[in-house]
C-alpha cells in the first residue's frame, strides 16, 4: 500500500479542473471560510469528497469528519459524519492517508497524492486533492476530493 505526493499539475484532468476552480475562488490559493463561506465550494465538492475538521490534536485520526460522500463500494453505504477520521473501519487505510492530511495542514497549501491501497479488503487506486480551509488565519478544515486513476 502506498500514498505518495504528486505535483498538482500532474493530477488527472478532473482534479486539475477542480484545482482551477479552487484558484478562481481563492485569493492566491488561500480559502478563508469567514469571508468566502461555503457556497463557492459547492462546485468543487463532489460525489467523492470529505470535509475534515481539524481538532486540537496533531493526529489526523482524531480529526472529525464533517461531510462524507463516497463511491468506494466498501464505504458507499456508510456515513462517518460526526466521527473521527480514525473511526473509518480500516485502520491500515486511515493510517496510510493520515500523513497526507497532516502534510497538507503543515504546508498550508493544496496537495495532491496518488493512493494505491486496500480498503475493507478491496483494492483502491485513485488520485486525491486535499485543500486547506482557513478560519481567522488558521487552517480549520481540509477538503479532500478524489478520482479513480
Amino acid at each position: 500500500m502506498r500514498c505518495v505526493e504528486i505535483a498538482i499539475d500532474e493530477v488527472c484532468a478532473d482534479l486539475a479542473q477542480l484545482h482551477g476552480l479552487w484558484e478562481q475562488v481563492t485569493d492566491g490559493g488561500r480559502y478563508e471560510i469567514g469571508r468566502l463561506g461555503f457556497a463557492p465550494l459547492t462546485r468543487i465538492i463532489s460525489h467523492r469528497a470529505t470535509i475534515i475538521h481539524i481538532t486540537d490534536s496533531d493526529d489526523p485520526l482524531d480529526w472529525i469528519i464533517q461531510s462524507f460522500t463516497s463511491d468506494f463500494n466498501s464505504l458507499a453505504n456508510h456515513s462517518f459524519v460526526g466521527q473521527r477520521f480514525g473511526d473509518i473501519p480500516d485502520a491500515n487505510y486511515t493510517g496510510l492517508i493520515a500523513p497526507s492530511l497532516r502534510a497538507t495542514r503543515e504546508l498550508g497549501e493544496p496537495m495532491a497524492h496518488f493512493v494505491d491501497g486496500v480498503l475493507n479488503d478491496q483494492r483502491v487506486v485513485y488520485e486525491e486533492l486535499t485543500l486547506p480551509l482557513y478560519q481567522d488565519g488558521v487552517i480549520e478544515k481540509l477538503v479532500t476530493v478524489s478520482r479513480e486513476s
